[in-house]
């Protein structure tokens, strides 16, 4: 299954350097479409979606809020999709925010969201210690694999068969 990216550039490309790092891995092997800019946010009804997002030290994107407004005046710019969203900072402010921003925004528009939708990278990636231990990796190699794991997760997934009958007893 084809996977759309939603990733949003930053004036600066050193500040998502890290993010690229992580997606390459990520994706490597697959089919990916990725959508760059607001403008190009078309033709999407029933994609499997990953919205990766880097912020800058201020926790801004501008392009992410050209596409964010899109989501919020389009209520089925992703209806019958599934998604997911990883959010890399370089700071430990914003992250946590702007996606639960982005979550409401991407299901609003349509797109239901995986449980578990979400990996949040803050700048020290203090938030990956624990994995990072229990898997015996470094923080930035937990933080790809969780990314990998959400990938996984995304394309795998399939839609439950419709319940035909219920049985009801009260």
């Amino acid at each position: 299954m084809s996977l759309t990216v939603l990733y949003p550039t930053l004036p600066n490309t050193v500040d998502q350097a890290r993010l690229d790092w992580v997606l390459d891995r990520a994706l490597a092997g697959r089919e990916v479409r990725l959508v760059r800019r607001a403008e190009d946010l078309s033709q999407l009804q029933g994609e499997r979606i990953l919205f990766a997002l880097s912020l800058d030290e201020a926790g801004q994107n501008f392009e992410y809020y050209r596409m964010l407004a899109r989501l919020r005046r389009e209520p089925e710019l992703l209806e019958g999709c599934t998604g997911g969203l990883v959010v890399d900072g370089p700071g430990e402010l914003y992250t946590k925010s702007t996606a639960a921003e982005l979550a409401l925004a991407m299901n609003r528009a349509g797109c239901a969201l995986l449980g578990r939708p979400l990996v949040e990278a803050t700048g020290s990636l203090r938030n990956f210690r624990t994995q990072a231990q229990i898997g015996g990796v470094d923080e930035k190699t937990a933080f790809r694999l969780a990314v990998g794991e959400l990938v996984d997760r995304l394309t795998a997934w399939r839609p439950l068969p419709p319940v035909r009958r219920v049985l009801a007893l009260h």
